[in-house]
């Protein structure tokens, strides 16, 4: 098909350029979608650093109030026996 047409001088610049086009389009689309999922990653990535850094401060503050709350026992006098 290609062959024939090209021996009469028809090219197919027409149907090339739009194939271009196209993939200069999709490429594009590609790039777009890399991106945002880039910055979702970020996004998480940061989420879970926040959360690791609130978990570790809630435990800190935990232990500081369970420190707190130990009460030493009290040793009861001896009352003498007589």
């Amino acid at each position: 098909m290609f062959l024939r047409g090209a021996r009469h001088g028809i090219k197919m610049n027409g149907k090339l350029a739009r194939l271009e086009e196209q993939e200069s389009n999709f490429r594009q689309e590609l790039e777009r979608k890399s991106n945002k999922n880039k910055e979702e990653k970020l996004k998480s990535e940061t989420n879970e650093v926040k959360r690791k850094s609130e978990e570790i401060s809630n435990e800190t503050n935990q232990t500081e109030e369970s420190s707190d709350c130990i009460k030493t026992k009290k040793k009861k006098s001896k009352k003498n026996k007589e």
